[in-house]
């Protein structure tokens, strides 16, 4: 239970919308009402192709892309279980009217264009993929703190042999212990690990600059022409460096990155490096194919859309340009690591780590109150 004065404080407009709702969709159910086959009902039918076995079925997006307690936090939090959705939610509520001013073709205020950002990087950071390689990240910079403060303070290692011991320990000795917490950490011995909670939360916590970053980023609305549509995935965000084709891309990994995100049957949105703008063009049905492909390439389980046909359609193009799909599919993300002692003038140690490949969901164990 949380008592009033115990809680953070919460504003009101986010204080509404947290609720009990056990069912927590990582794909905003009003962005596939859009590529459903009713956008005006609440719940509609929508169309899911497995990426893995091409098997199409016909669902509510009241079941898509959805996960049990996902976002719920554990009872040991200082925050209500459903403040994460409630987050989501009025993210969301803002980001809906913007699509809607958008697909309209009107232009964003400035409110607007920094809400809508917001919700980009959330959208990054909230699918299974987007926590698992955050949480990859969180865990190795965790282990990699805990490093510099073995070695950097080695006053209290030497604090604590010390109560050990019973006495003033040598310089070798204080070495050795040293050593001997640190190796464990460095050989993958001992795992430090974030716990759901962190994980949950780390959604929200975005790396220096990232929603300014987008927010300067070049905004092109790529629109349809008549007999073509734009599907949608279960990861929508697909990042694309020509620069670095085998390796992660960052959203400023080189001047030509990428990024899409479909909005609506009609209409895609594509991040460009600055300077800052916002512009609509209609381009070529082989442009929607390709950014379509992007699309595929991106899911982890399945593809979405209107009609049976555009899904199968696009499997089928996705099987004729394998080499394409590949390039455009997500890569882990690299952890690097620079290291060399204090005061010492040598070139720095570079350590890689690559990202994990696996894709794991983890649901809160805390029931709904």
């Amino acid at each position: 239970m949380h008592h009033k004065d115990e809680s953070p404080e919460i504003p009101e407009e986010i204080l509404r919308y947290i609720s009990n709702a056990k069912r927590h969709h990582y794909v905003p159910e009003f962005l596939l009402r859009r590529f459903s086959t009713s956008p005006e009902e609440e719940h509609p039918l929508i169309y899911r192709l497995d990426v893995k076995s091409d098997a199409i079925s016909k669902l509510s997006t009241l079941n898509c892309a959805v996960v049990q307690h996902y976002n719920r936090l554990s009872a040991a939090s200082d925050l209500p279980s459903g403040f994460p959705e409630a987050m989501l939610a009025y993210i969301e509520s803002l980001s809906a009217l913007a699509i809607e001013k958008l697909v309209r073709g009107e232009m964003l205020n400035e409110p607007e264009r920094e809400s809508f950002s917001i919700f980009i990087m959330i959208q990054q950071q909230r699918t299974p993929r987007g926590r698992e390689w955050l949480r990859f990240g969180q865990e190795q910079a965790a282990k990699f703190w805990l490093l510099k403060q073995l070695y950097e303070r080695r006053d209290q290692s030497r604090e604590m042999l010390r109560e050990d011991l019973g006495r003033e320990p040598t310089e070798p000795e204080v070495d050795e212990f040293i050593r001997n917490m640190a190796e464990p950490l460095e050989s993958g011995e001992l795992m430090v690990s974030i716990n759901s909670d962190q994980e949950i939360l780390g959604m929200f916590v975005p790396t220096p600059d990232l929603i300014p970053l987008i927010y300067d980023m070049n905004w092109m609305l790529l629109k349809a022409p008549e007999g073509q549509n734009f599907i949608l995935s279960d990861d929508p965000l697909v990042r694309h460096d020509p620069a670095n084709p085998d390796g992660p891309a960052g959203w400023r990994s080189s001047p030509t990155v990428e990024v899409t995100m479909p909005l609506d049957p009609q209409l895609c949105l594509l991040l460009r490096q600055p300077p800052r703008a916002q512009r609509e063009i209609v381009i070529t049905a082989e442009r929607v194919l390709d950014i379509n492909l992007r699309t595929y390439a991106g899911a982890r389980e399945a593809i979405f859309g209107p009609d049976e046909q555009l899904l199968e359609s696009i499997s089928v193009a996705a099987k004729a340009h394998l080499i394409r799909v590949d390039l455009y599919r997500p890569k882990p993300p690299t952890f690097h690591v620079f290291e060399r002692m204090t005061g010492d003038d040598k070139p720095f140690k570079r350590t890689d780590i690559p990202g994990p490949h696996n894709i794991k969901i983890r649901r809160s164990s805390r029931k709904a109150q």
